[in-house]
Formats: structure tokens, C-alpha cells, sequence
């Protein structure tokens, strides 16, 4: 599978909607020993003055373990035809399920990190900061009890550094020759297919 390395900044995107309309899967390891799973919660901004991804985990979760013990986590966005996948991924546990018998095809990034050929945009982070939600710093009490009342466990917040975006090729090709004009500042259209890798 192709994909092009993308700055960062090229992303065209709806920040509010990507994680809860589309979902995506977190997935931190390495080649030997990974998870993945679905999350409909996070966000992409800057901080520290870098690009930055912050994703949430419960610590019951079993993806939990591996996001403490990496140092870097991938989060790939599938095509909506893949909705199965990223449902099957959100309901079933790494403990006791391989995760790939639902079609997922698992590959090696730079610095490898793990994802998948079925992804369309993989936002590869290098882990920098992690600390887990105390009751007492919710402003909004009503809030907390909304979606942890109960007892449910609270997530750990995670935020890396983006490192590498990654577009599969497939999707930039889709918009090839919709411009003639050479200072066009949009690279979709003018992206030299020699730039693209395979993983």
C-alpha cells in the first residue's frame, strides 16, 4: 500500500467532527507485540508548539498497558465502507481476540510504529505527555457524572507529538487533474507520485 508523507499542516480536515463522525483506531507497539482499538474521543491542535494528537484511555481498557509502555502510537482513519472493522475493534478485546480476523492488515511506519493498508490518513505521534482524570479537577460536576457516574473507570490522557502524517496514495490520486495551475497551492493536485512509499 502507498501512502505520502504529508506536513502536517496540509491537513484538510473538520477538527471538531473527525473523531466522532468517522472513529479511528489507536493502536501504540511495535511489530512484535501491539493493540489496537476504536475511539470516537480526541483532538488535533498545537501545543508546546508543536503539532500535537491527544487520545483517551480507560485504564481497564487493554490497550491501556501498551499506550504506558510506548513510546509511540498511530491513529489511522479508515474509509466509511470499513465500518465493520472499527466496530468490531471497539467491541472485542485484545486479550482474548485477534484483531485482524476482521480484515485489518497491520504495517510497520517509520519509526515503527504500527497500522494499517486499509487506512486512509495515519497520524503517527511520538508519545510526550500521559496523566489520568481525577474527579476533583471537573469544574462541572454534572458533566462527570454523566459519563462516569457509576463507577466507571476515568481515562488517561495521552498526547503525542505528530511526527508523520500519512495519506494513502489512492486518496490523493482522486484529485489529480482537477487543477492546470502550476502555483496552485493545494499538493493534492500536483503530488509527484515518485514521493509516495510503500510500507
Amino acid at each position: 500500500m502507498e501512502f505520502y508523507d504529508i506536513d502536517p499542516k496540509e491537513l484538510d480536515l473538520q477538527p471538531l467532527g473527525i473523531f466522532a463522525t468517522d472513529g479511528a483506531l489507536l493502536t501504540p507497539g511495535t511489530s512484535e507485540s501491539w493493540n489496537t482499538m476504536t475511539i470516537g474521543w480526541g483532538s488535533l491542535g498545537t501545543l508546546w508548539r508543536h503539532p500535537m494528537a491527544t487520545v483517551y484511555v480507560r485504564a481497564d481498557r487493554h490497550t491501556h498497558a501498551y499506550m504506558e509502555s510506548s513510546d509511540r502510537f498511530t491513529i489511522a482513519f479508515l474509509n466509511e465502507r470499513d465500518a465493520k472493522k472499527l466496530e468490531f475493534c471497539g467491541t472485542h478485546s485484545g486479550r482474548d481476540t485477534d484483531k485482524t480476523t476482521c480484515g485489518l492488515t497491520p504495517m510497520e511506519v517509520d519509526d515503527g510504529a504500527i497500522a494499517f493498508e486499509e487506512a486512509e490518513l495515519i497520524i503517527a505521534c511520538r508519545k510526550v505527555y500521559a496523566h489520568p482524570l481525577e474527579p476533583h479537577h471537573f469544574t462541572d460536576t454534572d458533566l462527570y457524572e454523566e459519563i462516569y457516574g457509576g463507577g466507571v473507570s476515568l481515562h488517561t490522557v495521552y498526547r503525542g507529538i505528530v511526527e508523520h502524517v500519512y495519506v494513502a496514495a489512492s486518496v490523493l490520486e482522486e484529485h489529480e487533474g482537477e487543477c492546470d495551475d502550476p502555483d496552485c497551492a493545494d499538493h493534492a493536485h500536483h503530488r509527484d507520485p515518485d514521493e509516495a512509499k510503500e510500507f
